[in-house]
């Protein structure tokens, strides 16, 4: 499982599947840039999205793929690990869905660095999508503008932060986060429905 790759200059790295789909009968693209092994992180927050089903018919697989030798998967802070034996690099462990807490929270931890993915798709037909989870550890303070961000549908918005931090969306502050048991500083916002121009601001990282 996987693949290796080393270079002794930048290159970019993308990876996915052109026609491939979380269970039988959806098909669509799911590709993304992944970063180095020396920029992964080791703790995660994800959200549930709209997919349904469980086990291999799920919709929604969030799933680790580990880059070093002997690595477990935490779900929740636990102490135990989920996977039933450690992860060689190159192997995944796909989450059951059962694991989201009842604020659609996930709180995912590994004793190695490593990649971890969502692939979402909210009917058995199409929307297929893939995500590169980004670290805790890889918050960042910034200003984002996304335009015309319900032109593909319904759409809502998620900001991953740490507890204090302030997240103003169209100038306006957010409130009534949640944060995983196993993860008391972090906060997550959900904001629903949001058309238009969507523009955050925060005076801290997110």
């Amino acid at each position: 499982n996987g693949t290796r790759v080393r270079a002794d200059k930048g290159i970019a790295v993308l990876t996915g599947s052109i026609n491939a789909g979380a269970l039988n009968g959806g098909r669509d693209m799911g590709v993304a840039q992944i970063v180095p092994i020396e920029s992964l992180g080791s703790e995660w927050v994800a959200v549930r999205g709209s997919g349904n089903g469980s086990g291999d018919s799920a919709t929604e697989v969030p799933f680790i793929v580990a880059a070093r030798d002997g690595t477990n998967v935490f779900l929740n802070g636990s102490a135990s690990p989920a996977n039933s034996s450690p992860l060689q690099a190159g192997d995944y462990y796909k989450i059951p869905q059962t694991n989201y807490d009842a604020n659609d929270l996930l709180a995912v931890a590994t004793n190695e660095p490593a990649y971890f993915y969502q692939v979402q798709n909210a009917n058995q037909t199409n929307g297929q999508s893939l995500s590169l989870v980004a670290p805790n550890s890889d918050m960042v303070r910034a200003n984002v503008e996304v335009p015309f961000v319900d032109s593909i549908g319904t759409t809502r918005a998620i900001f991953v932060t740490r507890v204090g931090t302030t997240i103003s969306v169209g100038g306006t502050p957010l409130s009534g986060g949640n944060s995983p048991a196993s993860q008391p500083g972090i906060v997550v916002y959900v904001v629903n429905g949001v058309t238009g121009n969507l523009a955050a601001s925060a005076d801290g990282p997110y």
